[in-house]
Formats: structure tokens, sequence, C-alpha cells
């Protein structure tokens, strides 16, 4: 039925209709609940009839009606489109005269909590279409059921599409407030539940709220724009960013009702003090001046507006309101001059009335005394004004002075610019008013007030000037009023220390930006100015507790983030907490008691200070930290208490640390480096060596005695220092600098002779003097020969047990020293290793660590050298050390590892030492083999991690050999231990990384991926390489028996070709085979499976027999015949069949032993691997026998062999055959008869199976002779599994029962025969 038929039924039952509606509707109600096929076709027809209702269908008609359609229209899988728009039609036209029912059921769909279905925002949509009149309730209704919906993520989209709908109703001609009103509350949930509004939304809202307030067509009533007005609020709170870079952009534009209706908004949002805009007064300052050029006096009194606004809404530090106070002044003075105009006399009230209105208390006067004239577009000089003109209301008793005193003040700012003014004589000059001001109001609450402002206004101060500005202040204060400004800093810091900072990012924020940090280091830097300042007579009793201990509260604060104390890293907050030891410790000097005051904080700024200096790089002199930390140990150094000498000792040592490892100035000098940066670094040189001469002079001051150096100096028994003093000293013998060469032989010299201070150093002292001269050639390699001689010399007093600090120092000067002195290093690191190692036994792992630690940084050539050469020294005096540390190393190796295992195979006697070492890594002893046992299922899972690791290590140092003769001399017993770690390895996988916690774990699993067992392999492939066997290696790749090896489900038949390879090759020898031995009884399945393999291979070659094996290698197959691995069991099968090519003539003397065996295993029930192979092992040992040599065996073997005629394996059916056949020619005269007899019983099965499925098998059998009990026996086969050998037994029988045989080949034989049959022909003519 197409859509115009359809028309014409609605029209006709709409005729109808017209007198019985509801007889109508109730038919429609109920097709639309039965046929569901056909319900869009129904809807149509009902939308017409509904039509022509006016308002009288019946209620419970109606209810479901609705109830229908919106279910219908709601169905998200069954309802297609057609039937949804047609129940939506439906509902609109309904809508006509029943439009709140319809809005109703709408509204509870939109309140529930599932995801509303799109069709009810459609329905809605066409029901605000369709009845204009209808629209208010709709838009009504649309801010409650957004603001419903807005906060569940899954309605956002829709809601935010309904937004542009709400916005398009500004432009039709009705009442805006309910427009307002839904997206006021529409703003309230996007803020209270943090839902960002979509960029474009918000542009657009923003758009429409600033028309309707510019627009003068329609006038707001007070109700809409308080409304409206509220809604701009919201968007403040909500992204206050947006909204006033919005504002800014129509603040750009010149139009009088643009920029007035702008600027009233920002008046708006500054005045409702909104926590999101308190910190944006900044950026709405800077929108508004945009306008200050604007003559309109519209726009003028719009912006005197905004910033009394501004000024009274509190906290207006950092955003430039000194500016608008500037333009207050401005337009004052312009609107002085033009009274007679009325507007102008209106905008001349408004800024008395702003100006009254400002600040003039203490808080006023702070801005000129703290500020620079000319910073934030002189608002110093707007605070003199304003100063001026409020002078009595400010205080009564310095009225007068200040309209003497102030216009000077002005006359000097304006005589200069910021550049030619004379900033010390304006501090001076403000100072001085500061002084006179004070003392002429002599209120001690009016100062405390402007002390308290003074403390209060450091947050704001971001410029040096200013800050000084306030310290100088306080510092001023002190010299009268200490106790007053003391009470004033301690306030000051309780009330910053209360402020709570919610949110872990807006803590962290804090600390890396915030100015907290930076306020903490003015008032610590104010309480060390109040101590200079401070009355001496009074200083002692406030200076530790008012002071000092304000002070480090203060620092702690500053280095803590999130409740937690970080390391300082902060230079600014160093410097300040050194200036503050510094200005402390030169206070309490000048005082009259300062030699018997107990300082008692005086440990604890110490150790700040040494920690400073320890921090500081040994590679760059770029910050003044060292020095003026070096400077205020030794002012802090003059005071009570009095270190030990031992505490002496310890600071002038971390001193002379921080400073001697230096490098030479132009070492330091980088690149693009200009001449002032050069001369800075000179600077911080030589006062970095004046603090430390003045440090050694106040420390030698303390105690003025003969012996002071001495007694600094002094050593125990052992001088603990010598080896890292040494490595550190020692790389500077190849400096640039002549005059540092020579003082490292100087300081060598010294050090020796504190080292061995009992012995006679009479020739050392000789050599190292005779040096002097060498090292002043500037030939590096002179150089290096000279530093060489020097290292020889001192290695004959060198104390072993240093040596780990030794070689830490000298790798921390090739990471960091110029390239000569990084080569002496080296150079010093291998003579010491190599004349000394031999002593050094306890420490190789730490020095091996310490090596391969540095191998990632040190990558330059000749540097890279010497670190390997170090390892290859050590494993000269200590190879069994040096080789257990780096098998600790992680699998699979790095390039680090690799490269140190290589260079031990570098040198020919070395690599034979490390090969026996690492051989005997792999060989598990007896005892270690037995406990296998008791191994976990785990730890059988994963390869251990010594004999892997020393595996890998044989295939790197045998990779790295030019001679295989070291190799082919420790083949025989490479070869058994490679091949036993690969049998170990099988199946298993990489070890566990050695752990100490979960992290550590999860990280170490990245470096355990691979496969044991072929690392394994590798191993032993290149060593068969390295011995010269090349064409070996190259047969076992094309055999892919390298492939076979390493799978657990061929390795026994890699095992053999492995042996069959090296058998021609002559590289089996006995001692091999005795290691192989010794794993047949292993507990271990892999090992019995390996060497049961190797011996079955093996029993082929006369090696066994010529040297005498072979009775023992028997014994050992007829034991592993029996093993629970059937992989074992069926190679010692093989290995007693392989007997026939390795000793053929002992077959006939080992004849029963062989067959009892091979019989044996063809019972096996577990394996048919092991009796297949049992059936090819006796008919190889059949072939070498005859009849009387099988003897009683005969019998038992025809029967087990006639049990696998009908097996199902084809491999044993086909070798049952074959040895049935072998037997048929064996017998003679003794089992003629008995096998003719086995033969008579397995005839039908012969000649049946010659139709079996496998040719192999078909052509296998010979025919017989007998056919007797043919019928009888066939009869058997009627059943069998196989098609074809039904259909011979057909042949044979003719039964007409297989007519019914369920293959139809069956089927046709059967037929055929009994057709013969009933035609007198014999069967099988």
């Amino acid at each position: 039925m197409d859509d115009q038929d359809k028309g014409k039924i609605a029209l006709r039952i709409a005729c109808i209709t017209e007198t019985k509606l509801a007889s109508v509707v109730t038919v429609l109600i109920e097709k639309l609940q039965q046929d569901e096929q056909n319900r869009a076709d129904i809807y149509c027809v009902l939308e017409k009839v509904l039509q022509q209702d006016t308002g009288g269908l019946e209620r419970r008609l109606l209810k479901k009606i609705i109830t229908l359609a919106s279910n219908h229209m709601r169905e998200t899988e069954e309802a297609t489109n057609e039937l949804k728009v047609a129940a939506s039609n439906t509902l609109v036209t309904l809508a006509r005269c029943y439009f709140y029912e319809v809005m109703y059921e709408l509204q509870c769909h939109l309140k529930s909590q599932e995801l509303p279905e799109e069709f009810i925002f459609i329905t809605l949509g066409n029901l605000s279409s369709a009845y204009g009149m209808l629209k208010q309730a709709i838009i009504k209704a649309l801010g409650p059921m957004m603001s419903l919906l807005l906060h569940k993520k899954e309605h956002q989209n829709r809601i935010f599409e309904l937004i542009s709908w709400l916005l398009e109703q500004y432009k039709e001609d009705i009442d805006v407030f309910h427009v307002i009103k839904s997206l006021s509350q529409l703003l309230k949930v996007s803020f209270e539940y943090k839902i960002p509004l979509p960029k474009g939304k918000f542009q657009a809202i923003c758009s429409a709220l600033h028309n309707q307030i510019c627009s003068q067509a329609k006038p707001l009533s007070t109700e809409n724009h308080a409304e409206l007005f509220d809604c701009v609020v919201l968007l403040a709170r909500s992204s206050p960013d947006d909204l006033i870079a919005f504002l800014h952009s129509q603040l750009e534009i010149e139009n009088e009702d643009v920029r007035v209706a702008s600027l009233n908004l920002l008046s708006a949002i500054v005045g409702a003090d909104l926590p999101e805009t308190r910190v944006k007064k900044f950026r709405m300052v800077k929108a508004v001046k945009s306008t200050l050029s604007d003559q309109n006096a519209k726009v003028r009194k719009a912006v005197l507006h905004f910033i009394r606004r501004l000024l009274s809404s509190g906290s207006v530090e950092n955003c430039a309101a000194w500016d608008m106070v500037a333009y207050v002044f401005h337009e004052f003075t312009v609107s002085t001059s033009k009274l007679a105009i009325e507007e102008e006399s209106t905008i001349q009230t408004l800024c008395i009335d702003i100006l009254q209105g400002l600040d003039t208390s203490a808080s006023g006067m702070t801005q000129v005394v703290a500020s620079s004239p000319y910073e934030r577009e002189g608002c110093g000089y707007a605070a003199l004004q304003l100063l001026k003109a409020l002078h009595e209301t400010i205080h009564a008793a310095v009225g007068a002075m200040w309209v003497l005193n102030i216009p000077p003040l002005l006359q000097y700012i304006e005589g200069n610019t910021e550049n030619s003014l004379d900033h010390e004589r304006w501090e001076h000059m403000l100072l001085q008013f500061l002084r006179t001001s004070l003392e002429m109001i002599g209120d001690s609450a009016w100062s405390s007030q402007i002390s308290l402002e003074l403390s209060q206004q450091m947050a704001a101060y971001a410029s040096p000037s200013k800050e000084k500005g306030v310290i100088s202040i306080f510092a001023f204060s002190a010299e009268s009023h200490l106790d007053l400004t003391l009470n004033a800093l301690q306030e000051f810091g309780a009330a910053m220390s209360k402020v709570k900072i919610s949110g872990l990012m807006d803590r962290l924020k804090d600390y890396h930006h915030g100015k907290r940090g930076k306020t903490r280091s003015t008032l610590m830097l104010t309480y060390s100015n109040v101590a200079v300042h401070a009355p001496k007579e009074q200083l002692l009793s406030r200076v530790e507790a008012d002071i000092t201990g304000n002070i480090l509260h203060h620092y702690r604060a500053s280095c803590r983030v999130l409740g937690i104390t970080v390391a300082n890293k902060d230079m600014y907050l160093k410097l300040t907490l050194i200036q503050n030891v510094t200005e402390i410790s030169c206070a309490i000097l000048e005082t009259r008691d300062a030699r018997e005051f107990e300082f008692s904080y005086k440990q604890e700024l110490l150790g700040y200070m040494l920690d400073f200096i320890k921090k500081e790089p040994l590679d760059s002199l770029a910050s003044p930290v060292r020095y003026k930390a070096i400077l205020a140990i030794e002012h802090l150094s003059k005071l009570k208490p009095s270190l030990t000498l031992e505490g002496n000792r310890e600071l002038l040592d971390e001193c002379c640390k921080s400073l001697f490892p230096l490098p030479p100035l132009e070492k330091m000098k980088e690149e693009g480096e200009t001449a002032k940066d050069t001369l800075h670094r000179l600077s911080l040189y030589m006062r970095s060596l004046e603090a430390l001469g003045k440090l050694m002079k106040t420390l030698l001051e303390e105690e003025p005695t003969a012996d002071w150096f001495q007694e600094m100096f002094e050593t125990q028994e052992t001088f603990n220092q010598f080896g890292s003093l040494i490595g550190l000293i020692a790389p500077y013998s190849c400096d640039s600098l002549a005059t540092s060469r020579q003082w490292v032989i100087d300081c060598i010299s010294c050090l020796l002779c504190i080292q061995d201070q009992s012995r006679n150093l009479g020739s050392a002292a000789e050599d190292l003097k005779c040096l002097h001269e060498a090292l002043t050639v500037p030939d590096p390699e002179a150089l290096f020969q000279a530093s060489s001689k020097m290292a020889r010399v001192i290695s004959k007093y060198f104390p072993s047990e240093q040596a780990t600090d030794f070689i830490n120092a000298t790798l921390d000067g090739m990471l960091s020293a110029s390239p000569t002195c990084a080569t002496a290093a080296g150079l010093w690191m291998k003579i010491i290793l190599k004349e000394c190692g031999d002593a050094m036994l306890d420490q190789v792992p730490d020095i091996v660590n310490k090596i391969y630690s540095c191998m990632p940084n040190i990558q330059e050539g000749s540097l890279r050298q010497f670190l390997v050469e170090a390892v290859c020294s050590l494993a000269q005096h200590h190879v069994e050390a040096v080789i257990s540390s780096l098998l600790t190393k992680h699998l699979p190796m790095d390039s680090y590892t690799t490269e140190l295992w290589r260079f031990l195979g570098g040198d020919p006697l070395l690599a034979t030492q490390v090969l026996q070492v690492l051989k005997d890594k792999i060989k598990t002893p007896t005892s270690q083999e037995d406990s296998l046992t008791s191994e976990t299922e785990i730890d059988r899972h994963f390869a251990a991690a010594e004999p892997l690791s020393a595996t890998c290590a044989i295939f790197e140092v045998v990779s790295a050999l030019e001679s295989s003769k070291a190799v082919q001399e420790l083949l025989p017993e490479l070869f058994p231990i490679l091949l036993q770690q690969i049998s170990r390895t099988l199946g298993q996988e990489m070890p566990l990384p050695r752990i100490s916690s979960r992290r550590q774990f999860r990280k170490g699993l990245q470096h355990t991926k691979g496969n044991p067992c072929r690392l394994s392999v590798q191993a032993l492939e290149t060593v068969l390489f390295k011995a010269g066997n090349e064409r070996v290696v190259r047969a076992l790749r094309k055999q892919r028996t390298w492939i076979l090896l390493e799978n657990p489900k061929t390795h026994h038949e890699g095992v053999c070709l492995l042996v069959s390879v090296l058998l021609r090759a002559e590289l089996i020898t006995p001692e091999i085979l005795q290691s192989l031995l010794l794993w047949v009884n292993s507990p271990t399945e892999n090992l019995r499976v390996t060497s049961t393999a190797f011996l079955a291979q093996l029993m082929r070659d006369p090696m066994l027999r010529e040297k005498k094996f072979l009775k023992s290698v028997l014994r050992i197959l007829e034991a592993r015949s029996h093993d629970r691995n059937s992989i074992v069991r069926q190679m010692a099968v093989r290995g007693l069949g392989n007997v026939v090519y390795g000793a053929p003539e002992k077959v006939k003397k080992y004849k029963k032993f062989l067959l009892d065996i091979l019989i044996g295993a063809l019972r096996d029930i577990f394996s048919s691997e092991v009796i297949g192979e049992s059936m090819k092992a006796l008919a190889k040992v059949l072939k070498e026998l005859k009849e009387k040599d099988i003897g009683s065996s005969f019998k038992d073997l025809t029967q087990q062999i006639r049990t696998y005629f009908d097996d199902e394996d084809d491999a044993l059916r086909s070798m049952a055959f074959v040895l049935f056949g072998i037997l048929a020619r064996l017998t003679k005269k003794k089992w003629k008869t008995y096998f003719a007899d086995q033969v008579k019983k397995s005839w039908v099965t012969l000649l049946l199976h010659l139709q079996d499925p496998n040719p192999e098998i078909s052509m296998a059998k010979e025919n017989a002779e007998l056919l007797e009990n043919l019928y009888k026996n066939t009869t058997m086969y009627f059943h069998s599994s196989w098609e074809e050998i039904r259909a011979a037994a057909a042949n044979l029988a003719a039964l007409q029962v297989l007519q019914k045989d369920p293959s139809p080949t069956v089927q046709l034989v059967a037929t055929e025969i009994i057709s013969d049959i009933c035609s007198g022909r014999v069967i099988g003519e």
C-alpha cells in the first residue's frame, strides 16, 4: 500500500470519526497493540483521526494513546525510524488539544535516570515549531529539564544542542525572561558540577547576553536585567579567563553602547568579589585600559564606576590598581577644567567620591615608601598626590608637614626619568620622609599598623626594588622600635602559615610558582636585616627565639611540599639563608658580650652551609653559593660554642673538596660564552679561594699554635683518604696549566708522606722530584709518560684496601675532567690495578660493578679501552672473582657485559683460564644434582641463572678468540658441559631477575625475554665452529640439527643427528663418553633423554667395542628400557637395535639378552613409539640370526607380532607384517608347523589387508597358500572400520545382509556377489 492509498483510507476513517470518535480510536488502539508490522501505518491513520478532535476525547483513551506512542517512540532496538517518526507526529497532533498531558509525559522521561531517546528531543522541537503560542511554556520547561540532565555525562551532547535552539529564541518576538532564566539554571548546574561548556557554546551565550544588554530596541525590565547579570556572574565563575577575553575583545570595538555594556559587566564581576575572579583582576584592568583614551563621557563614567568597584573590592595588589588611581587623578584634572559641562561635573563628583573612599590609613603610605616612582606607570607619583590631597584624613599630626615636604618629592620625580633617577638619593629622601612622619605622629598603634601593612604587602612585591624598600623600612623601624617590628613580623608570619591551600595540584603549584615562597625569603632577609640594625644591647636577648628561630621556621616551610621535606634546589632560597647566617653572625660579633654568648643554632646552621657546599657541581662554577657559604661558615665559626679539632677539620675538608676538583678556568668555558661570562666566572673563582683563605685564617686564629697544621691534618695509623685523594688529584698531572701539574706533584708527595710516615721514602721522594721538569713540557705524550712513571712510584706504597675509593675517584675524573686529564686518570687506573691488583681480591666485585656502571657514560674510544683493560688486569690476578662478578649481570646480556666478556677472550692465555672457570660454573656437582628432586615446579620452569650466564659468556669469549687452539684443547671438556646445559634448559624460560621489591620484579621481567636452550645451542655451535669444524657445523645446520635440539619434542632426534655427524668427524672421544655416562641415572629426565639418545646413536659405531665400552653400555640401555620416561625407553630400544651396525659379530652372543628386552618392549602400553622402535630393532636383529638362534622366543615373538596386524597405527601394522615376513623366511624345521598354524589363523587378516587403506601395508604382505576356514574367519570383518576391508569380506562371504551397508561400494560388491552365487559362479573366480 503506497502513501496515497493510506491517505485515502485515513480520510474515510476521519469522516466516520466525526460521529464515532471513541469507537474509531478504540479500534485503532487495539490494532496498534496487535499488529506489529503495520504500526507505522496505523499511527498515520490515528494522526488523521486526532486532527478531527476538538478536545472531547475520553481520558482513558487519551492516556492510552500517549503511553503507546511514547513507548514506541522510545524503543531503541526493535522499532524502526519510520515507526518512531509516526509515533512522534501523533503526540505532536495530540498536543493541539492536550498540550499539558503530552508535555507531562515527555518531561517524565527526561527526568528518568536512563538516557532519553533522541525522539524525545525531536518531539519537543516539533511541538515548539508547530505551536508558537505554546513556545513560552516549552522554554520555561527546558530550564529545569536541561539542569536535571546536564550533570549526567551521557546527556550532555544533546543538552548542548538545545542551547543553540534556546539562543535562537532571542530573535523571536517573545518575552526573553524565560530564555534568560533557563540559561541561568543551566549555567548554575554547569558551575556546580564543574561541567565545562563547549567553547563555541560558551562564546554564543556570551554574545547573546551581551547583545541583550547593548540592545536599545528591547529595553530590559528590572527582573530581566537582574537575571541576565546573574548569568554573567555564573559565566565568570565557570570560565573567568574566557569571559574576560570576550569582554576585552568587545572593549576594543569603538562603539559607545558596546563599551559601556562591557564595562558594566566587568564592574558587576569585580563587585561580586568571586573567588574565581579575585586573581583575575589584573586581566580585567588590562582590558579596561584599552578604553582609557576614549573621550566619550558615558565610557569615561563607566570606567570610573569600574575603578570604584575595583578599589572597594579589596585584594587589589598586583593588579595595577595604582594605574587606575592615576586615571582618577587624570579625570579629576580634566573635568575640573570643564565644569561648565554638566557631564564633566558629574565625572568630577565621581572622582572625588572614589578618592575619598580610598584607604587613608598606613597602607596608603606604604605604597609611597615601598615603590619605585616610575613602576606601574607612575603609581608612586600618584600615591604621593593622593597623600597630599588626603593629608588631613590620614593623620592630623602630619598635615602641615606633608603640605611642605611632598611637593619637593613630586618635583624630583618630574625632573627625572627611570634611567636618570638617583635611586640612593630617592631612597634616602623617602626614608627621611618616613622618619619625620613617624616622629611627628608618635602613635605606637599607627606605627604598628604601618609595620603590619608593610609585612602584608611583601607577598605583592615581585621586583627587587620594592623588596629592598620594605626591608629598609623594617630595618629602620628596628632601630627605635625593635619589639614593635618583631611583633609585626611574627604576626604576619603566623597569618601566612594559617593560609590553607586545598587540592594536590594547587599545593604543588604553590610550591613551584606561588608567591608564598618568595614572601618567606623576603621575610627571612627582613629578620636578619633587623638583627643588623637592632640596638646592640637588645639583640642577644632576641636573636635566637625571635630572629634565628623564625628564619629557620620559614626556611623549613619553604622546603616542604605536601607536608614532606624535599631537597632545596632553589638557589635564591639558599643565598637567602646564607645571607641570614652572615648578617646574624656579624651582628652578634658586634655586640659587647659576643665572646661569652653561646649561639645555640650554630651547629644547625653550619650543617645547612656544608650541605649547600656539597651540592655544588664539581665540573662548573656558575653561582655564588659556594664562596658565600664558605664566608658564612667563616663568620659563624667565630661564635661560641667552639668546635672540636675534628669538627674544624671536617669544615676545612669539605670546603677544600668543593674547590680542588674544579677544572681549570679555560676548561669550564661553555659554547657561546661572552667575555662578561668569563669575567664573572673568574670573579667567582677568585672569591672562592679568598673565602677559603679567610676560613683557614679564622680557624688558625682560634688556636694559634705552631703545630696547628700538623694537628689539623693529623691522621690515624691508616690515612683512609689516600686512595680517593690520589684518584682525585692524579689526573691533573696532565692538566693544560703547567702550574697545576707542578701542584699535583707537590700534593702527591705530601699525601705520600702522610700515608707512610714511618717509612723511608727517600727513593720515592727523589723519583717524584725528578718528574717536576718532565711535567713542564706541553707535549701530551710526554706528559702521559711522566704521569705513568708517577703512578708506578705510588703503586709501591698504595694501600690495596683503598682500591675501591681510588677507582671511584678515578672514574669520576674520567667523566668530568678534560680529555688529557681523563686519559691520565685511565692510565693511573690501569697501572695501579696491574701493579697492586693481587691484593684486591675482596674489592673485586665493587670495582667491577663501578667500572660497569660507568660504561654507558664513557663512550670515547681510548677512554673506553681503559675500562675493559682494567677488568682484564683484575682478571689476570683474580680470574674467578671477576667472572663471578660479571655473571651477576642481567640476562640477556647487554652490550656492556658482552664487551667485557669479548675483551677477556682477546687474550688467548687468559681466555683459556676464563673458559675453565666458566665450564666449572656450568657443571653441577652430584650433590647439587641430587637436590634437584626437591625443586619446586616453579624452579624447574625457569633456567638456573649462573649456569646460563656462564654459557652465554662462553659464547662471547669463544667468539672473540682469534686462534682455534684453545678451543680444540678444551673441546672434550666443553662439548659435554654445553650439551648438558642444552639438556637442562630444554623447555625452560629465562631465569627470574634478582629482586628486592615488587616494583623491581615488574621492571626485571622486561629483561627476561629469550630462549635459554637456544642460547645454549648457540654456544655449542660457536665452540664447534671455533674448534675448526666448519664442515661439521654446516652439515648440522643443513640437517636442521640445532632446531631439533632446542625443541623438547624433537630433542632426542637432534642428539642422534649431532652424534652421527660428530662420529663421522671423529670428534667423539672416550673422555666425552665418560662424561655422558654420568647422566644416565640422573634424576633429571632431560639429562636421561639426552644421554640415552647419545648412547643409542653411539651404538652404531665400532668405538664402543674397540674401547671396551660395549658391555657396560648394553647394561645401561637395558636399565633405561624400563625408564618411566617413554622417550628414554624408545632411545634405549633403538640403541639395542643399533648394535647390529656397531658390533654385528656380537649380536649372536647377546641374542637372548636382546630378544628378551625387545620382545618385552612390544608390550609397552603407554607409548606406540617404543613399540615401533622395538619392531624396527627386532627387524635389524632377526636379520642377523637363524631359526635356531631365536629359540623359545619364537612363539612369544610370533604371537606379539600378530596382535598388531589390526592396529590403528599404520606404522605398527606395516612393521608387524614386515616382521611376520622375516619370521616366515627364518622358519625352517623346528618351528615350521607352529608357524604354519599361526599363518592359518592369520590368513584372513593377511588376505584382507591386501586392500589396506595404507598402500605401504597392502604391498608389504606375500601371497599365502592356505584358505582354510576362509568363510568362518571372513565373517569377523563385516564390521571392520575400513571400507575396503568390508568390501573384500563381502567378496568372500557374499551375504545379502551387506546389501544394506551404509557404504555404496559395499552395497554394490555384495549385490554382484549374490548375483554370481545365484548364477552358479564360484566365489573368488
